[in-house]
């Protein structure tokens, strides 16, 4: 699984009953409960509740072509769509791969790898 869904937990481990007088850490690495980013729930409160509005200095607002085109994921087909950008626009940036797809139901979905694949918000 690619490593932005997963987080590290670490305890050091010095006075309890494990490792008490030895002095180390434990860590595992655990799924996060949570693979979308806290920009990408922002920018969706901010166009829903803006009459699909992108935020000021940001991109968004053009319709999404929900058609698989260059093997991106196909979302449910009875509602239509509008993109925006999780990143502010800035001139002469790369404006990177990450997108949130809105649909006319207020449905909400992110994408992390432009539209290849994506997660439901709401």
């Amino acid at each position: 699984m690619d490593q932005g869904n997963w987080g590290t937990v670490i305890s050091t481990a010095g006075g309890g009953a494990l490792g008490a007088s030895h002095g180390y850490s434990l860590s595992r690495t655990i799924p996060r409960d949570d693979p979308v980013p806290q920009k990408a729930k922002d920018t969706y409160d901010y166009v829903t509740s803006h009459n699909g509005n992108p935020k000021p200095g940001y991109k968004g607002g053009r319709t999404y072509v929900n058609d698989g085109r260059s093997g991106s994921q196909i979302l449910p087909t009875n509602t239509t769509y509008r993109e925006y950008d999780v990143n502010p626009y800035i001139k002469g940036v790369n404006r990177g791969s990450e997108r949130l797809v809105i649909g006319a139901n207020s449905t909400g979905w992110y994408t992390k790898n432009h539209y290849r694949t994506f997660i439901q918000i709401k």
